[in-house]
């Protein structure tokens, strides 16, 4: 009956096992989805702010070369022309710095993506390491519970043998002592005889 329990609660400690490791596993899996969530939500929102600020820029696009098939007029002489001409490339600047601003806008995401992957692999090493100490903890636990049953069967078995060496002692001594009730009756016999024939 103690072996038996012995198996049962080593059976419970492999389940114990098994489902740790399971719950390590899920939780790799949900943070791993959950770094790739976050990059794709990163990644449309920077997506969407570079077609935002492209699409207000292009007016000035639009703006720019109205203006300048306006101010080019055929009319003008060549130095309102070209002061013209200078004053309308100052948008184009304006854009640029829309683009650079878009891209800084875009690196700063991309940064903020990177801090959060870097938390979140963290989290889930630190999680690992304490995955690996509790199951090397179940492990002790096991080891420690396999030498006890071990110890255990060796002494049942050593009572065992002494049990059966008691009974083999009982019976021999049991046989003695029918010898030995033989052995009086066979002398009183002997002894009665005896008295008969005197």
């Amino acid at each position: 009956m103690i072996i038996c329990g012995d198996n049962i609660l080593n059976k419970k400690i492999n389940y114990l096992i098994e489902l740790l490791l399971e719950y390590s596993k899920n939780e790799a899996i949900h943070i791993v989805r959950t770094i790739g969530q976050a990059f794709e939500v990163c990644h449309k929102l920077s997506l969407q702010k570079i077609s935002n600020n492209t699409l207000t820029s292009s007016p000035a696009h639009i703006n720019f070369s109205h203006q300048e098939n306006t101010t080019l007029a055929p009319n003008m002489d060549s130095v309102e022309k070209a002061e013209r001409y200078l004053q309308s490339v100052q948008i184009p600047i304006s854009s640029v710095n829309n683009e650079r601003n878009v891209l800084h806008s875009y690196s700063s995401s991309e940064f903020t993506l990177k801090h959060q992957m870097q938390f979140m692999q963290e989290q889930l090493q630190q999680m690992q390491h304490e995955s690996e100490l509790a199951f090397n903890q179940i492990k002790l636990i096991k080891e420690q519970l396999n030498i006890e049953i071990a110890a255990r069967i060796d002494s049942q078995k050593k009572n065992k043998q002494l049990i059966d060496r008691n009974r083999e002692l009982l019976t021999h001594i049991q046989q003695l002592l029918n010898y030995t009730r033989e052995l009086e009756i066979l002398l009183f016999t002997i002894k009665i005889f005896s008295l008969y024939l005197t």
